[in-house]
């Protein structure tokens, strides 16, 4: 036993030094281009002990440079094992002796770890070349990928990834399965068939949807895959199967369902006309009016229109005549005339209109109802009716006797229409009519007086809405009636006729409300301590300018319309007596009241003397309202004695009329 272990370790001994001299020789023929005897030498070496560096890495770089040199295909198992003997060198290669390091290094050009890298992208840019770039198995790929692929400017990471991700999609692509497609999609979350592979799932679900029976599945597709190309074809599938079900059905539910469902459908009008069918079965199973016009609503543009409306107006024709109900035969006619314009309803409805006809005649010939035969002859003067012109005749009587005794306001008697219905006759005809309404016009004139002052008081529109209602009166003016001088209310006319538009001022309508004076200027007061309000006006009369009073009482809620102020009364005169007046300036209201209630009133007197200038007096007269007239009661004022206010009154001997002078005193001056 120990001499069989020391011819081993002797036997030992003498090769190492021999498979080191064989490491030398082969690195020698490899830098002389020997690359057989290289690789056999190397290979003898590795043989002899598998765990040679310098015989892994010797062997590995003489084929790669053999291949470099020679272009020769080496087989993928050398290439594997090369790949594999570099690997297992770069795991060692920081605890190799400095035998083998300066070898790798001195022999081999071996410097460093990035040397073994160099080799190791050589043997994977040879696999990727030669065998993987065609290779179908993903098996081998990924073995390939997994063991000998080492990323590189050649065989680049995309490369490699984008290759195994096609052969992938070619595998679930055989499959054609959703799951095969979902497991590629899950494997490869940003691949380059991620697309085609969901195109795929929704293609798979469209056919299986399809494949099902009803229509439950083709709207859950429709509903996950609002937007592909496949949606239309579904929804289209789905009405064609709702369609069928509706027809297979016996009655009209299901389709006016899908009618109103799927109103795109192309089955729509296929539909519409099923059920319009269906129900004219029905209607013409029944034969009744009601269930005929029942049709026609439901489906009025169907081609049996015109003989359904021809039933249904011979049906309800003799019973609604023989009725004697104007009410019935009016909706009757009503019916017809929104039916087509065919003979036989033509015919209907000429019997209808002949029908009213009487009934309207002999309502008109029985009554004395202005607005009957108003009505009737409106509704009939224009045709060829018998007895037209009776009725007529009968209703220009009732009307004109009608406008004299009732006597009302203008906008209410019917006058104007009145005068438009008999226009052509002669003028004698209306001179009833034409007195009756000026009386009309007055109470109107003076209904609306009262307010009319409050509300030109008050100032706001009354204005128009009074104007309005005068001018419906001025129609009178444009007919035959001739208003003469002898008219009450002359003013009144020629102010509408000038102001058609009814854009009258306060002013004009105090002429016309006030139709003894002519207006000139107007004046408001609101100043007095009862809340009460003054209107004045001043006009002109035959002798001089003139004011009246206009005098709001807001608690009876009515105007007091006093005499006209002016300069003939007692203290006027007493004035002109005792102070050698000649002439006086008009009255007007000042705005003031007095403690007792007194309204003021202010005027000026002059002398002969005072005539080129200024008026000797300023004169305040005190006046109340009795029985609606103004009555004065006293007055006060400044005498100026030739115009000036510094002379004293009592050097020309005169009474100071700066003091209060009463009624009496007034007297015992005038005496």
């Amino acid at each position: 036993m120990l001499k069989y272990l020391y011819i081993i370790f002797l036997g030992t001994l003498m090769t190492t030094p021999l498979l080191a001299q064989k490491v030398h020789r082969a690195a020698k023929a490899l830098s002389e281009s020997k690359f057989e005897k290289a690789l056999e030498l190397f290979g003898e070496v590795l043989q002899k002990d598998s765990n040679s560096v310098p015989a892994l890495v010797g062997y590995s770089k003489s084929q790669l440079v053999q291949n470099e040199f020679q272009k020769n295909t080496i087989s993928l198992d050398v290439l594997q094992n090369c790949f594999s003997f570099l690997t297992r060198t770069k795991l060692v290669y920081e605890s190799l002796s400095d035998e083998d390091n300066t070898f790798l290094r001195n022999e081999l050009s071996i410097y460093s770890s990035y040397s073994l890298d160099s080799l190791l992208i050589g043997y994977t840019n040879l696999m990727w070349k030669d065998y993987i770039t065609e290779e179908r198995s993903i098996a081998k790929y990924e073995m390939f990928k997994f063991n000998y692929f080492v990323p590189n400017l050649t065989t680049t990471t995309s490369m490699v990834e984008d290759k195994l991700d096609k052969l992938y999609f070619d595998s679930v692509s055989k499959v054609n399965e959703i799951d095969a497609y979902n497991f590629y999609r899950n494997k490869f979350k940003n691949g380059i068939f991620v697309n085609d592979a969901k195109v795929k799932i929704i293609l798979l679900e469209y056919n299986a949807a399809l494949a099902s029976s009803g229509t439950d599945k083709l709207n859950s597709f429709s509903i996950k895959y609002p937007n592909t190309k496949y949606t239309t074809q579904a929804k289209k599938e789905i009405e064609k199967r709702e369609f069928d079900r509706a027809v297979a059905d016996t009655g009209v539910y299901l389709l006016e369902k899908f009618i109103l469902k799927y109103p795109q459908a192309d089955q729509v009008k296929k539909a519409r006309q099923i059920a319009e069918d269906r129900d004219y079965v029905v209607a013409t199973s029944q034969n009744k009016a009601n269930v005929y016009e029942w049709f026609l609503a439901k489906h009025p543009n169907t081609v049996h229109k015109n003989g359904l409306e021809d039933t249904i107006a011979q049906m309800y024709y003799e019973p609604t005549l023989k009725s004697n109900n104007k009410s019935e035969i009016n909706t009757y006619l009503g019916k017809l005339q929104k039916f087509h314009p065919g003979n036989i309803i033509a015919a209907y409805i000429d019997s209808c209109n002949h029908k009213i006809y009487n009934l309207d005649y002999v309502e008109a010939s029985t009554t004395s109802d202005l607005n009957v035969l108003i009505q009737f002859v409106s509704n009939y003067k224009s045709s060829n009716r018998p007895d037209v012109d009776f009725i007529r005749k009968k209703l220009f009587t009732v009307w004109e006797q009608y406008i004299i005794k009732n006597g009302t306001k203008p906008e209410k008697n019917g006058l104007v229409n009145f005068i438009d219905e008999f226009k052509e006759m002669d003028y004698p005809a209306f001179a009833k009519t034409i007195e009756a309404s000026k009386q009309g016009l007055s109470k109107l004139v003076d209904s609306l007086r009262s307010q009319m002052v409050k509300h030109i008081i008050e100032q706001n529109d009354f204005y128009a809405n009074i104007g309005d209602r005068l001018d419906r009166f001025s129609s009178l003016v444009a007919s035959k009636i001739i208003i003469t001088n002898e008219t009450p209310n002359l003013e009144i006319f020629e102010k509408l006729k000038e102001n058609a538009s009814s854009n009258l001022t306060m002013v004009d309508f105090l002429k016309i409300f006030f139709t003894n004076i002519s207006v000139s200027t107007i004046s408001i007061e609101s100043v007095l301590e009862d809340n009460n309000s003054i209107l004045a006006i001043t006009y002109q009369n035959k002798y001089s300018i003139v004011t009246k009073l206009l005098i709001w009482d807001y608690q009876s809620n009515t105007y007091k319309e006093t005499g006209d102020l002016n300069t003939n009364n007692s203290i006027c005169k007493a004035i002109v007596k005792r102070y050698g007046v000649t002439s006086f300036t008009n009255p007007y209201f000042t705005g003031t009241v007095n403690s007792k209630g007194q309204y003021e009133i202010k005027l000026y007197g002059y002398k002969k003397t005072d005539m080129s200038c200024c008026p000797s007096l300023v004169i305040n007269l005190n006046y109340e309202v009795q029985a609606n007239q103004l009555v004065p009661m006293g007055a006060s004022g400044i005498y100026y004695s030739g115009g000036t206010m510094d002379e004293v009154p009592e050097k020309n001997n005169l009474i100071d009329i700066g003091n209060d002078i009463t009624i009496d005193l007034i007297g015992k001056m005038v005496e």
